[in-house]
């Protein structure tokens, strides 16, 4: 837990960064506070659903990570990367473990907004600007979990579109 002039914890959050799950799992089962924050106001599971990590998030999540509706200084939280990089499972595990499907960002979006961007984005490219591969069918399935878990689908983005006309547009609903 000995934790930098940032408040980071340097062995968990470079970690985190280089995917070393080997060294994550060692720290995590050592007691650290896996809810830390570190640069740019990233936790642990940010890091984790940012860079698509599902079975960190899973073991964070499963060693007592809690903070998934905190937000980084981007005013994003988990959940919103987990939406913008399409992927089911890492959206699954945190809506399991009570991340909030409604979270609002710092710039007003939540994360049904970001499964539907990609959803759209996904049909034009098979690999997201990170370069991570994606698809139009794990984005729908991503935008599956959040609707069945009481996602708004009235709210309006300041993009100019709901969950409910983006499920009309797609011919999903009537």
């Amino acid at each position: 837990n000995r934790v930098c002039k940032d408040g980071s914890n340097p062995a968990l959050h470079f970690s985190m960064y280089k995917g070393m799950e080997v060294f994550i799992r060692l720290i995590a089962h050592a007691n650290a506070n896996l809810d830390i924050v570190g640069l740019k106001g990233c936790t642990p599971l940010i890091i984790a659903c940012e860079n698509c990590l599902p079975e960190t998030v899973k073991m964070l999540v499963n060693n007592g990570a809690r903070a998934f509706n905190h937000c980084d200084d981007s005013g994003w939280a988990a959940l919103h990367y987990a939406c913008q990089i399409g992927n089911p499972e890492i959206v699954e595990v945190l809506v399991q473990a009570g991340a909030d499907v409604n979270i609002m960002s710092a710039d007003k979006l939540m994360p049904i907004h970001l499964a539907i961007s990609t959803a759209q984005a996904a049909r034009m490219s098979p690999t997201a600007p990170n370069g991570i591969p994606w698809n139009t069918k794990d984005a729908l399935k991503c935008l599956q979990i959040l609707v069945n878990n009481g996602a708004d689908l009235d709210y309006v983005c300041p993009y100019g579109f709901s969950g409910m006309s983006f499920l009309k547009m797609m011919g999903l609903v009537k």
